[in-house]
């Protein structure tokens, strides 16, 4: 089964992000003791909107120049974002019906 997060590099933002039609989720957390949980989260809501949302994470090596173009302070941090502009951020652990209280509310603004 093809992988529902998408891996956002400097070569790919544009076609990946910035030009996406659906609302995107952009993602920063570090391998540490909340990953595991967050990123299963994720997993579920990538699933769950795979037809309205995107799911991306800057790619390893690209996570800190990401950070710093989004002035991401603490990991995790959660970007909605429609038509390259962010129209919400997350900061800190979430739970999955917060994440997905976020996402249906902008869905609905945007539809």
């Amino acid at each position: 089964m093809k992988s529902l997060i998408c891996s956002v590099s400097p070569d790919n933002y544009i076609p990946e992000v910035a030009a996406e039609k659906r609302l995107v989720l952009l993602f920063f957390m570090l391998a540490d003791d909340v990953y595991p949980g967050q990123l299963k989260i994720v997993e579920h809501v990538a699933n769950k909107y795979h037809d309205c949302l995107k799911v991306c994470i800057p790619s390893g090596e690209t996570m800190e120049m990401f950070k710093r173009k989004f002035r991401i302070v603490g990991t995790p941090t959660f970007l909605l974002m429609m038509k390259n502009k962010e129209i919400c951020r997350i900061y800190g652990v979430v739970e999955q019906a917060a994440l997905e209280d976020a996402i249906n509310q902008h869905l609905s603004a945007t539809q």
